[in-house]
């Protein structure tokens, strides 16, 4: 009979020599980062010698990347993740959504293709866990503007510098915009207007004159433009 305790040798081996045939059983202590092992039963015979082997796998956990916008585009948003001998690109689902599974534990890196229309955002880092499930969110914020409106004379080409020109200002989908509970903008004396809160990066604005200045003809159609430069 034999009972003990034997360390690893070099290169993942163990050799017992010269044991009583019999069956014996082989119980790994299995280090904290691999899954548990079952022992293993093993029938020794003269003149033989018996192999038993064991392999661990690590224990995994799994990391989810939440996507949230000011738009509410969640979809299809191009993600890259950077760890210990991984890099992977994914695309959110539907709902904004990715879940890497099995991952080695460690240290990794999340970073977005942000959209143009959106502030920049810096690459996140997380720490995937054993059995555990880690989680990272990015949140979009559209750039915005501030908006410069001027009547210029047709003739002339120079501003016109009359305060009390009248302006509604509408968004993509009809939408009249409202800032501070105001929907229609005035020029000062200078015949200028910034609106009181910027505009979010969009195509399709309009602005409609509803005031004209005094000796001038009100311009019956929209001016459109788009938010996206600065």
């Amino acid at each position: 009979h034999f009972a003990g305790v034997v360390d690893q040798f070099v290169g993942g081996e163990i050799h017992l020599a010269d044991l009583i045939p019999g069956k014996y059983t082989v119980t790994e202590k299995v280090d904290a980062r691999y899954e548990s092992q079952a022992p293993k039963t093993v029938k020794v015979e003269a003149d033989k010698t018996t192999t038993v082997s064991f392999k661990n796998t690590l224990r995994k956990g799994d990391l989810k990347i939440i996507k949230t916008s000011e738009d509410g585009i969640v979809a299809d948003i191009e993600f890259t993740i950077t760890g210990q001998n991984y890099n992977r690109t994914v695309m959110s689902d539907k709902n904004g959504e990715i879940i890497l599974v099995d991952l080695i534990p460690g240290i990794y890196t999340v970073t977005e293709k942000v959209d143009p229309r959106y502030e920049a955002q810096e690459p996140k880092t997380v720490v995937v866990k054993a059995d555990e499930t880690a989680t990272v969110e990015f949140k979009n914020t559209l750039k915005k503007w501030l908006l410069c409106i001027v009547k210029r004379d047709s003739e002339t080409g120079k501003v016109i510098p009359y305060a009390g020109t009248a302006f509604q200002i509408y968004a993509q989908d009809g939408t009249l915009v409202s800032m501070n509970g105001v929907d229609i903008f005035t020029t000062n004396n200078e015949g200028c207007i910034i609106t009181p809160e910027p505009l979010p990066y969009g195509k399709g604005y309009s602005i409609a004159e509803v005031k004209a200045p005094t000796g001038y003809v009100l311009e019956d159609a929209p001016v459109f433009f788009d938010v996206e430069n600065a």
